[in-house]
């Protein structure tokens, strides 16, 4: 994804930007300057998160296995894991692998961040990098990859390696970069035996050698959590990146297909009728639907041969990885949110999903824009997107999500996928990064550590903070799993019949996942596991009738979506069990609470709100919020402001808190072509600036003894020591970031004696 996102915004997204402003005229815009540069935490700090981070070192309870209630779990510990993942493409720009010493100091610091896993993608590209020949792996940067999947296993953190990212594989003497589509890989694999052996030898000398370091080969290392066999690349969606048509490279297998559906001409032309054109028969040829979303007979046979075409593939690439020793999870096709990738994915082993809020339409090029729109603006519609996807009885991850730089909004990414995460119960959450983790913010000659660039966590303050306060929402489990689990059957053929598995659901039955947990139940004519979980309320909801279908447990598959009245719903789920009375959801001002209590979006007064035992969190635009005993008062910018407690405490008993504080970050020297700041014009380079922030915190505490609050470095260095006050049994603090003599920070230790 990193280095070819000029080619394919272009291609995705070209004249469907459109510019808001990102604040009012009444936030002021003032910036200053980040004066860190060591990024490395401090062991034993108040953001040293290694306690949670998992079990070291990676692999120790056996290979990754599919829980009973459909989870990942171990071979020797079978009960539900949960990770917080980093993500690593690398590639030249960014300095490439790390050395020994860099790798092994990066290692350490992932664990203490929390992390329990890292996501590997690209490597095909990377290692492929200025090679002219094929599968001649730069021999320098494959040593260094063997050495860091060591010390990720000695550091407790699990894998999961994309095989093939790149249209180019490991084909030599691609010029003039990595990203110039030379060989259209993926649309390729599906239709040329050369290309799938290509694949084949590329998980053998990638995955397959043995690593001198770790003493195992990769595939047969239990510290390989899961392969994404192919990464994204469905077919539909590499037809719409590729022209926005199906390739005729199709038609032969296609024919084939229908040869074997309908047997003879005759038939196909009896089922067809005026679809069939004109000389085409079964003995000559077929062709491909002219147009995607056709909904003629064509069309919808078409998507029932590429879903079958997919199957077999995942089914193909299975059995190889399996040959050389492969024991963990495996899957594929993780992107595209239509119905018949869902019921591609049902085959797969776990289901993994991508989904972004916006994305730059020309990466860092002058020109490229980023749309300044709130992620709550649209009921968190990206955070639904991957909700939509969920497929109950199976592991589910999300290995890329993300509010990109510079939308200044992307504060609310990181509080909100994490949190909604947790009440679903993901088993794996990644916002998406080139890097995810640099070991200081000195000057230097790669450009991507020079400067933020989107899809760049490591040196961007905010998703950087943004990362320790996921690990606490999601990895800790701040935020208690739902007691509810909806099911929407999906049944596959009915699926293709309707409209050629185009479907997806409506909004408003995507808006229940704000208020319990929601998944798929794909009917593909087999066995599925379901999963069950004692203790917990499970209802289908048949999606083509009206929210009084809620039934107990789980019934008839029904066949297709429709329109349920959504001002019903809060009744129908209390009626039923679903949410308590008390519960404040009205779906018809689009305020929505979880069935926990414990998760408030508010669109019409853009607000997220957290209130759990252990962390208290606000993501407003202005006025007054509250959020159990934290409230923020009159905010000068738009601003996200959690409270976390650190020592196993509920924050109003804790005596050690941590305080994170989060506005906007941009580059010095940053510069746009209109005062919305949505279109490019010079990006600029460190330091980070951050947007100046002041406001009123009042938090509830019962701790009686004296306390001192501090401002922290990236390293969770204490810094400044910041006036507050305590009495009535609340801690009241009014902050001016620009008041910190030491520098602008975004995280506060909060400390009693």
């Amino acid at each position: 994804m990193p280095e070819n996102m000029k080619m394919l915004f272009r291609l995705l997204l070209v004249g469907v930007i459109v510019s808001t402003l990102v604040n009012s005229p009444a936030h002021a815009q003032e910036w200053l300057t980040v004066q860190d540069v060591n990024m490395e935490v401090e062991s034993g700090s108040a953001i040293d998160f290694s306690s949670i981070a998992g079990d070291a070192p990676a692999g120790k309870h056996g290979w990754a296995i599919v829980t009973p209630d459909g989870h990942i779990g171990f071979e020797k510990l079978p009960r539900a894991q949960r990770f917080l993942s980093a993500s690593f493409a690398f590639s030249r720009t960014s300095g490439g692998m790390p050395d020994r010493e860099q790798a092994t100091r990066i290692a350490t610091q992932l664990r203490r961040a929390g992390y329990g896993a890292v996501r590997l993608h690209f490597l095909d590209a990377h290692l492929m990098t200025g090679r002219d020949k094929d599968f001649d792996f730069d021999p320098e940067q494959f040593d260094r990859f063997q050495f860091f999947l060591n010390q990720l296993k000695i550091a407790g953190l699990y894998w999961v390696i994309d095989v093939l990212d790149s249209d180019n594989g490991a084909y030599g003497g691609v010029t003039p970069h990595r990203w110039v589509n030379k060989f259209q890989f993926r649309l390729g694999f599906y239709t040329e035996p050369e290309k799938q052996a290509h694949w084949a030898r590329m998980l053998q000398d990638m995955l397959g050698r043995m690593n001198p370091y770790t003493n195992t080969v990769p595939l047969q290392d239990p510290a390989l959590l899961g392969l994404i066999l192919i990464n994204e690349g469905g077919v539909a969606e590499l037809s719409t990146r590729n022209g926005g048509r199906f390739s005729a490279r199709f038609a032969p297998l296609f024919r084939q297909w229908l040869k074997s559906r309908y047997g003879s001409s005759q038939e196909l032309a009896r089922v067809w009728g005026k679809d069939l054109k004109e000389g085409e028969t079964l003995e000559s040829i077929v062709e491909v639907p002219a147009q995607l979303r056709s909904q003629d007979a064509r069309g919808k046979d078409f998507m029932r041969f590429v879903s079958e075409l997919e199957v077999d593939k995942l089914q193909w690439m299975t059995a190889r990885a399996r040959a050389l020793g492969f024991k963990g999870l495996l899957t594929a096709y993780n992107n595209w949110g239509f119905f018949q990738s869902d019921i591609t994915r049902a085959s797969a082993e776990w289901v993994d999903m991508h989904s972004y809020h916006v994305l730059p339409s020309d990466f860092v090029s002058p020109g490229s824009k980023v749309a300044q729109t709130s992620a709550i603006s649209n009921s968190a519609r990206y955070v639904r997107e991957l909700t939509n996807s969920r497929q109950w009885g199976k592991p589910f991850t999300v290995s890329e999500y993300g509010q990109p730089f510079w939308n200044a909004w992307r504060r609310e990414s990181i509080a909100m996928v994490p949190a909604y995460a947790s009440l679903h119960g993901w088993d794996l959450i990644t916002n998406f990064a080139e890097n995810s983790f640099q070991l200081d913010l000195r000057s230097s000659s790669f450009a991507r550590k020079n400067a933020i660039h989107p899809f760049g966590i490591s040196n961007d303050p905010i998703l950087s903070t943004g990362e320790k306060l996921a690990a606490l929402l999601f990895k800790r489990a701040d935020v208690r799993t739902s007691g509810v689990r909806i099911y929407l059957p999906l049944d596959a053929s009915a699926a293709f019949a309707e409209n050629g598995g185009w479907g997806q659901l409506n909004e408003n039955v995507s808006r229940l996942a704000l208020v319990a947990a929601t998944g798929l139940d794909v009917d593909i004519g087999a066995t599925a596991n379901r999963g069950s979980v004692a203790g917990k309320a499970d209802f289908v909801l048949p999606i083509d009738s009206s929210s009084t279908s809620f039934t107990g447990r789980l019934g008839s598959i029904v066949a297709r979506l429709g329109a349920p009245n959504l001002t019903s719903y809060k009744d129908d789920l209390i009626r039923v069990g679903a949410l308590p009375t008390s519960n404040q959801t009205d779906f018809s001002r689009q305020f929505y609470q979880s069935d926990t209590g414990e998760l408030t979006l508010d669109v019409i007064n853009k607000q997220f709100l957290v209130a759990t035992q252990f962390t208290e969190l606000i993501s407003m635009d202005r006025g007054t919020a509250q959020a159990g005993g934290l409230t923020v008062s009159n905010p000068s910018v738009p601003v996200l402001v959690a409270a976390a407690s650190l020592d196993g405490k509920p924050v109003a008993l804790s005596k050690h808190l941590l305080i994170f504080v989060l506005s906007d970050a941009q580059n010095t020297g940053m510069e746009f072509r209109d005062a919305a700041r949505t279109e490019l014009k010079t990006l600029g380079q460190l330091p980070a600036m951050l947007q100046r922030v002041q406001l009123k915190l009042t938090l509830k505490s019962t701790v009686t003894t004296n306390s001192q609050l501090f401002s922290l470095s990236f390293a969770g260095k204490r810094r400044d020591l910041i006036p507050h006050t305590v009495n009535a049994g609340r801690v009241h603090l009014e902050l001016d970031t620009a008041a910190l003599k030491q520098g602008p920070s975004t995280m506060f230790e909060l400390v009693y004696d």
